[in-house]
């Protein structure tokens, strides 16, 4: 029966859940709890495995806990694959190996130790697992200040293992997800694998996305809510209220796979920005829902996957909504800065210009007419833009810049010019 209770032994529990029997820790406030309630735990993140993850796959799980996910991942992958599953905490590495062994799980090579960045040790702290806490939440050290309990625990690169075949590659490691990959390198060059890696801590966010960027990944925000009200035992209340997982889905440049995700283009991107992004695009896919021809909700839809860079698909919208109401000067000026987007500014300069017969004192859009008429060479006709602009609002920063920029781009030309009539 779903949701039954094999064993209750205080403060560990079995329980009959949605990918298996699992071996839990009634006291964890996060994963335990979630398995206690729900019968799953971040649902929403095995639904995104479940499009990437296939048959004959060779899959790491790096930080695996208890095994909530690699017991997926096995079930996944099947006969044909393989799982290797990594984690430091004996106590949750006993757990785990309970976890696989409850479930006739034979393709998983499960690892007591950590990976990073070269070989060595790492201390992992002691925890009374009797107590309540987030034992997924604990950060590891190499630091020994002190009167500090714990034990060291082998740290080896994934590089060491020598795969023939990787395919997908987990890291949940609380902060030392950077060094993980460092240690990886040579591995990610030569199997490409697709990752998904935490990224929930602010001060070493950048550095992570530009490693990630400077190895030829494309990186996605993936902020799954850890409830999920359509959970395993049909559980109405949501006891995580405002909880995500911050995770980015890294794809190999040059894969052919379509994203629905906010790319991430930066080390500066902030997960927080792609958060509320997601909700505008949920908000209106509701309102489309109920009429699929406000235009009001395909402009602002159009601006929402314009922000995640999902160009084609803001172009759709656009013109689906020019297609119900053609006079609509701040679809055409949205529309004309994602073809700018895409490359493509002399039709972005068409729609800024019909913008601008709707709105003639519409200053945004005469300063991003002047961008576009600059990228075409058109030095003259990009000044009076900008000069429209700043006539309307002189203290618009952006056009006074652009404005000083070509003057000097002229008068470098000039400059030239003179030199070679020489």
């Amino acid at each position: 029966m779903a949701g039954e209770v094999l064993i209750d032994r205080p403060p560990v529990r079995v329980r009959s859940c949605k990918h298996g029997a699992m071996i839990y820790f009634s006291t964890d406030h996060y994963i335990g709890r979630s398995l206690d309630l729900y019968g799953e735990y971040s649902e929403g993140e095995i639904d995104l495995f479940r499009q990437i993850v296939r048959p004959g796959m060779v899959a790491l799980d790096v930080g695996a806990n208890i095994g909530v996910f690699t017991v997926y991942l096995a079930g996944s992958v099947g006969p044909s694959g393989k799982v290797y599953a990594f984690e430091p905490q004996r106590t949750l590495y006993h757990v785990l190996c309970g976890n696989l062994a409850l479930n006739g799980l034979a393709n998983v090579t499960a690892v007591h130790g950590a990976l990073g960045a070269q070989p060595g040790s790492i201390l992992v702290p002691a925890l009374d697992y009797a107590k309540g806490g987030n034992f997924g939440g604990l950060a590891l050290t190499q630091k020994r200040e002190g009167a500090f309990r714990g034990e060291n625990v082998g740290v080896s690169t994934l590089d060491a293992l020598a795969l023939g075949q990787c395919n997908f590659i987990k890291i949940d490691v609380e902060g030392m997800e950077r060094e993980v990959l460092s240690g990886a390198a040579e591995t990610l060059a030569r199997c490409r694998p697709l990752l998904y890696v935490e990224n929930d801590r602010g001060e070493s966010s950048a550095a992570l996305i530009s490693w990630l960027l400077a190895h030829d990944y494309r990186l996605f925000w993936h902020m799954p809510r850890l409830f999920n009200p359509g959970n395993h035992f049909g559980e109405k209340h949501d006891a995580f209220p405002g909880v995500v997982s911050i995770n980015m889905l890294g794809v190999p440049r040059g894969t052919s796979m379509r994203v629905e995700l906010h790319e991430i283009v930066s080390p500066q991107d902030d997960w927080r920005s792609a958060d509320r992004i997601g909700i505008e695009l949920a908000v209106c896919a509701a309102a489309l829902a109920k009429t699929p021809d406000d235009v009001a909700a395909l402009n602002r839809m159009g601006l929402a996957l314009h922000q995640q860079s999902r160009l084609d698909e803001a172009l759709v919208l656009y013109d689906k909504a020019l297609g119900v109401n053609s006079q609509v000067a701040e679809v055409l000026y949205n529309r004309g800065n994602t073809l700018l987007a895409l490359k493509r500014p002399a039709d972005a300069v068409a729609d800024y210009e019909k913008a601008l017969a709707l709105k003639p004192d519409f200053v945004v859009a005469l300063n991003n007419r002047g961008y576009a008429l600059q990228l075409l060479g058109r030095h003259q006709e990009a000044l009076a833009s900008y000069e429209a602009a700043l006539a309307l609002k002189p203290d618009h920063v952006t056009a006074a810049t652009n404005r000083r920029l070509l003057l000097e781009q002229i008068g470098r030309g000039q400059a030239g010019e003179e030199q070679r009539s020489e």
